[in-house]
């Protein structure tokens, strides 16, 4: 394949891309999402739009080639210390892989905002089985440069549902839904089935009046030395881990 090589920050398509880099707008507009470094690449198994690269070429399949020198890079890339090499792919949709009407085990994740906690879940999600994770509108953006980060490839391996009404959520899952609070039974004391869902509350605020109401169960993590609440991102894995731990009993 030709390689264009493009070495002016004026050029049309390097101002695309560090929109791309740093604009949840641009993205949606676009549906377009960047990857940066080779190990997200690797993780991304069809073909990119682009694949802009400093020194060695890469080898995955794309639409185009683009070399930029490192001081483009610089300007484009979402990390103060570029990795060489970025990939531009359209937006994962779920319809080829999942039926988000038959979901099984699956995460509400309410109005979290720390773009590090949403990869954590969801890396986390992804080696315990999870198949869909439903965020509503207040979380931060499932597809910015830090939360793919944070994920490692496992936006590649469930299925995401953005921009979601989480009280709408018994129109698309039958299964329990339990609630992350203080004062619920004991989550290790809990018979989880295996289609089951955790809904997981905003850092601060937790749990909303409206979410609670859908909520079938209550359920709490033990702790001791007083401690009285754990970070959403570990509290998530920990309900997720149990739920595995009980079905490979």
């Amino acid at each position: 394949m030709e390689i264009l090589k493009i070495t002016s920050a004026q050029n049309a398509t390097i101002k695309k891309l560090a929109k791309l880099s740093q604009s949840r707008k641009a993205r949606r507009e676009a549906n377009l999402v960047v990857l940066d470094g080779e190990h997200l690449c690797q993780e991304w198994t069809s073909e990119f739009e682009y694949l802009i690269f400093t020194e060695r070429v890469p080898t995955f399949p794309t639409k185009q080639l683009i070399q930029v020198p490192e001081s483009l890079m610089a300007k484009i890339a979402p990390t103060k210390s570029p990795s060489g090499l970025l990939g531009v792919i359209k937006k994962p949709g779920f319809e080829n892989e999942h039926d988000q009407s038959k979901p099984g085990f699956c995460l509400l994740l309410e109005s979290v905002q720390d773009p590090g906690n949403i990869g954590t879940i969801i890396r986390t999600a992804a080696a315990t089985g999870v198949d869909t994770i439903f965020l509503n509108e207040g979380c931060a953006d499932v597809w910015s440069p830090k939360v793919l980060r944070a994920g490692m490839g496992g936006h590649f391996k469930l299925q995401l549902v953005e921009n979601y009404d989480l009280t709408q959520i018994k129109q698309d899952f039958d299964g329990p839904l339990y609630g992350t609070f203080m004062n619920g039974e004991n989550l290790f004391a809990t018979k989880l089935p295996g289609k089951c869902g955790f809904i997981m509350g905003n850092e601060g605020a937790g749990i909303s009046e409206n979410l609670n109401k859908i909520c079938d169960q209550k359920i709490s993590i033990p702790m001791h030395n007083n401690v009285e609440s754990l970070n959403v991102a570990m509290a998530a894995g920990v309900c997720m881990y149990e739920h595995l731990r009980q079905r490979h009993q």
